[in-house]
């Protein structure tokens, strides 16, 4: 396993970034018909991007994600399916969950 995150990282960071919006893109076409369904936890499927994102890929690749996750999150707050947050708590969730990530990736990269 090892080998295969070190190879990952060895290559260009465009590579990289592309394949993390890939995978958070993915994570989005999933979690919206999902989120009809199950409605209240967007995160959780972004977590396991970002963290993916993060480990194999690399430091850069994680905070791509982050703020990749962050904007494709306002998809699932009200308005329904719109970019526009209508309610301070809403942002204050995303933020949260921004600097969570955001710190989380910056400790996993030192280890």
């Amino acid at each position: 396993m090892l080998r295969w995150i070190t190879l990952a990282r060895s290559w260009h960071v465009l590579v990289r970034i592309a394949i993390a919006t890939i995978a958070v893109a993915a994570t989005t076409g999933l979690q919206l018909p999902v989120e009809i369904v199950f409605p209240g936890q967007p995160f959780l499927l972004y977590f396991v991007a970002v963290v993916a994102s993060a480990s194999v890929l690399g430091r850069t690749a994680g905070f791509v994600a982050v703020a990749e996750t962050s904007i494709a999150s306002l998809l699932f707050f009200d308005p329904g399916y719109s970019l526009k947050v209508t309610h301070t708590v809403d942002l204050l969730v995303i933020l949260q969950f921004r600097l969570k990530r955001v710190s989380q990736t910056a400790r996993s990269n030192l280890d």
